[in-house]
């Protein structure tokens, strides 16, 4: 089975950090609990199962959201597809602001002199 996964930095503040990832169906990812940062998600295409902590699974589309609160483990099965925007709150490691433009994101190889 061929598999595509690919994630970037959209944005990134002072206290929040904008996050796009792609992925095909690759089985199950475990994800370590994290008790600094909460995680906020949204779908924009294609199906997962997430489970978070001790919660049962639960399975979400596009235009489903979910919340990861801070300490807690998750895992992820992607069952179609998937493109998901994730907002996660900010360590300190990333105290900075960042913009990046649309053509950026396309090519970062190329400078647009801004």
């Amino acid at each position: 089975m061929s598999t595509t996964a690919a994630s970037r930095v959209m944005a990134r503040g002072s206290q929040i950090e904008l996050r796009l990832w792609e992925r095909d169906p690759a089985g199950e990812r475990a994800l370590e609990p994290d008790e600094d940062r909460e995680l906020a998600a949204y779908i924009q295409a294609g199906a997962l199962i997430v489970s978070i902590g001790e919660e049962p699974p639960l399975e979400v589309h596009a235009g489903d959201s979910y919340v990861v609160p801070a300490g807690l483990g998750h895992s992820l099965e992607v069952l179609e597809p998937a493109i998901v925007v994730e907002a996660i709150t900010a360590s300190d490691r990333s105290n900075c602001f960042q913009v990046r433009l649309p053509t950026q994101l396309v090519d970062t190889a190329s400078s647009s002199g801004r």
